[in-house]
């Protein structure tokens, strides 16, 4: 019997970087199904209806940054079981505030692989 695929949502304004995930993730093991999502208010319609093992979410994005989208599903009571945040290096206080505000986890880089290499270290364990 084969494993179910991870459902990843990448919200990010460039469809590079979840083209760049998703082209990782799948020639690692192809044990994912990786959903590139651009805008805020579409994530947000699509989390409501269906739930993502994880949410891979740029800080900066075109209509909301990371942390108002954070709040957004915390006052919509929309849950996700694992959310990793990404952002330029030396952000300290937006790591801090996106950890409080119900990230998993923060990982300062825009590069597709370092984030596909945080989700894979996250699901090795």
């Amino acid at each position: 019997m084969s494993k179910a695929k991870k459902l990843i949502f990448v919200i990010d304004r460039e469809r590079v970087t979840s083209g760049a995930v998703s082209h990782a993730l799948i020639n690692e093991n192809g044990g994912y199904i990786v959903t590139g999502i651009s805008q805020h208010d579409t994530a947000l319609e699509m989390l409501s209806r269906s739930r993502p093992d994880l949410v891979v979410l740029r800080h900066n994005l075109p209509s909301a940054d990371s942390l108002k989208f954070l709040f957004e599903l915390r006052e919509r009571r929309i849950k996700t079981p694992d959310i990793i945040v990404y952002g330029p290096e030396g952000q300290g206080d937006i790591r801090t505030a996106a950890l409080m505000a119900g990230a998993t986890i923060y990982v300062e880089t825009d590069s597709g692989q370092a984030i596909a290499s945080a989700i894979l270290k996250r699901y090795s364990q």
